[in-house]
């Protein structure tokens, strides 16, 4: 289930502490970095 952060939507929170962002993908990217700080800003 999809959770919420501002106008975003996260994968999954665990025990609404921790955030779970899942890719499909071998490298993580600059885009990927920008998108978990931008949900840490939102949260």
């Amino acid at each position: 289930m999809m959770s919420k952060i501002g106008n975003r939507r996260v994968d999954f929170f665990v025990e609404n502490k921790e955030m779970v962002e899942l890719k499909a993908s071998t490298k993580l990217e600059e885009v990927h970095w920008a998108q978990t700080i931008n949900y840490l800003e939102a949260f």
